[in-house]
C-alpha cells in the first residue's frame, strides 16, 4: 500500500467513527485497534496525512480537517465535488 492509500484509509476510519462535540475525531488507541496497523506504520501515516493538511494531531487523538473529510468520503465511495 502507498502512503496515500494508508492515510486515506485512516481518514475513512476516523470519519466513520462519527462526530464528537461537532468534530470528526478518534482516539489514537482506538484508531490503532481499528486500523490493524503496526504502531510505527500508523504513526508514519498519521504524520504523512498531517503534512498534507488532512488532519490535526492532538494529545491522544487525531481530528480531521476539511481536506481529510474530503479524502475520507472519496475513499469510501461517497460522491464528492471536483476540486
Amino acid at each position: 500500500m502507498t502512503d496515500d492509500t494508508i492515510a486515506a484509509r485512516l481518514c475513512a476510519l476516523v470519519f466513520s467513527n462519527g462526530k464528537t462535540a461537532g468534530r470528526v475525531v478518534m482516539g489514537v488507541e482506538e484508531l490503532t485497534r481499528a486500523s490493524d496497523l503496526q504502531r510505527s506504520l500508523l504513526e508514519a501515516a498519521v504524520a504523512w496525512a498531517a503534512e498534507r493538511d488532512w488532519l490535526w494531531i492532538r494529545l491522544g487523538y487525531v481530528e480531521l480537517k476539511a481536506a481529510g473529510i474530503h479524502v475520507a468520503k472519496a475513499s469510501m465511495g461517497y460522491p464528492v465535488p471536483p476540486d
